[in-house]
């Protein structure tokens, strides 16, 4: 049985372990780089989402404050999401997406964005950015969702926490 739950206390070292086999193939260092959101303004505790099947944690993602249009308007970015690799192809990166977007919403959220397999982000509601007159200079299409909190104001440029340095690039997902 699949359990997503927000992330506790003592699951750091766990989920950098997952991250650090999850993205062998990203170019940057997904553990680091969530121990560096959690220190930052950026870190939404609420969206730190873990997968747990048999007590052992086989997902992870999280949910950090981002913005679009000059970072006046307050947006979400899923990223990094990561899923053991021998966990992949069993719906656990869509379980944790899913999860992570109802939570959004029911704080009042207006958007999340996504870079990943343009499969996975459409199965799990997202559209290219561009639909949305949202504007991404990243390596990967960006992916975004409106909730209900939705303006049609959200135009420009999507940009992620200051801690990602770089535009996020494509992400596995299981």
């Amino acid at each position: 049985m699949l359990l997503i739950r927000q992330e506790c206390a003592g699951d750091a070292e766990v989920i950098a372990a997952l991250h650090a086999v999850a993205h062998t193939d990203t170019d940057i260092r997904v553990p680091a780089l969530v121990g560096e959101l959690r220190k930052g303004s950026a870190w939404i505790p609420q969206l730190s989402l873990v997968a747990v099947e048999n007590d052992d944690i086989v997902g992870h993602v999280l949910g950090t404050r981002s913005s679009v249009g000059g970072r006046d308007l307050p947006a979400i970015a899923l990223a990094p999401l990561g899923v053991r690799p021998d966990r992949r192809g069993r719906g656990i990166g869509y379980a944790l997406c899913s999860a992570a977007i109802a939570t959004a919403d029911a704080a009042g959220e207006s958007l999340l964005g996504i870079c990943g397999p343009a499969e996975f982000c459409a199965r799990a509601g997202f559209v290219p950015a561009a639909d949305y007159r949202i504007d991404w200079s990243g390596p990967a299409e960006l992916y975004v969702r409106a909730l209900n909190a939705y303006q049609p104001a959200f135009r420009g440029e999507f940009h992620y926490a200051a801690e990602f340095g770089a535009p996020v690039p494509q992400q596995p997902v299981g």
